[in-house]
């Protein structure tokens, strides 16, 4: 058994344009150059960087929905770029599961939060019908909200609480990694605190493995174990989340930094 639960090993992904009449001739734009990274059960990984820098093209390639032009990608035994579907899809998704960056567009609208919830453990599990609803109930519970919110709809929570429903969803399988893809960088500052909290708590309590993906260095620190810099598709620092905030020796981290305690100056 391997003591790495996630191993990124050379990932590569390039995007291509062929060319049309309306499109400018032909291009390609590297997101991805050469990644390695590794997240061990159980662990905090932060991976930080600007728009662009690739961050979201690596999450997406870990939870399966890009596949790398090269490289490979090995989560729990399982090679994501070669999972095509049946079994192995199914052992996926209760692997791994992703809370994107907006919590109401990550959820259907017309969607009762309890069938929001369900439809992870329909999709990816063996589990009748009275047991989705328990388990529904146990994984609201579990993020701090009322039982009363099963029968309510997105619209009808707050941002903070419509995310905690897509952290329930998340962990309704009960995956081994959970990849937060700016989960809370749509909301407050004091609701940002609170999910950070919860998702640190929750990490605890199950012996989650996280792979934090954010711009916000601030909410990095209050949550991960390690930390790895990302800049135009290459990972160009990392080590021990703490130290390296303190003693960051690449320039474009020590410019990372000079932005967020701009940011937080200006606040």
């Amino acid at each position: 058994m391997n003591e790495e639960l996630l191993q990124i090993e050379g990932v590569s992904r390039t995007y291509r344009n062929l060319g049309g009449m309306f499109s400018g001739g032909r291009y390609s734009v590297p997101a991805v150059n050469d990644v390695s990274l590794r997240v061990a059960p159980g662990e905090v990984v932060g991976l930080v960087g600007e728009s662009g820098s690739g961050k979201s093209t690596l999450a997406r390639m870990v939870v399966g929905l890009e596949r790398p032009d090269s490289g490979q990608v090995l989560l729990d035994g399982i090679d994501v770029g070669r999972c095509r579907g049946g079994v192995q899809l199914r052992q996926l998704r209760s692997t791994v599961q992703m809370v994107f960056q907006n919590p109401y567009s990550a959820l259907n609208p017309l969607q009762r939060i309890d069938q929001a919830i369900i439809e992870p453990l329909t999709n990816f599990q063996t589990v009748s019908k009275v047991d989705r609803n328990k388990m529904a109930a146990e994984a609201l519970h579990d993020v701090g909200l009322p039982e009363r919110l099963l029968h309510a709809y997105p619209h009808q929570l707050s941002g903070g609480e419509r995310q905690r429903v897509c952290i329930a969803r998340a962990l309704s399988v009960k995956p081994k990694l959970l990849v937060c893809d700016e989960a809370v960088s749509a909301l407050d500052k004091t609701v940002q605190v609170q999910v950070l909290d919860l998702l640190r708590e929750l990490q605890q309590r199950h012996g989650l493995a996280i792979l934090f993906i954010s711009h916000d260095l601030a909410a990095v620190n209050l949550i991960c174990d390690r930390l790895a810099v990302m800049c135009e598709g290459q990972i160009v620092e990392r080590g021990e989340c703490s130290q390296l905030l303190a003693e960051a020796s690449h320039s474009y981290t020590q410019k990372l930094l000079q932005a967020n305690r701009y940011l937080e100056g200006a606040a």
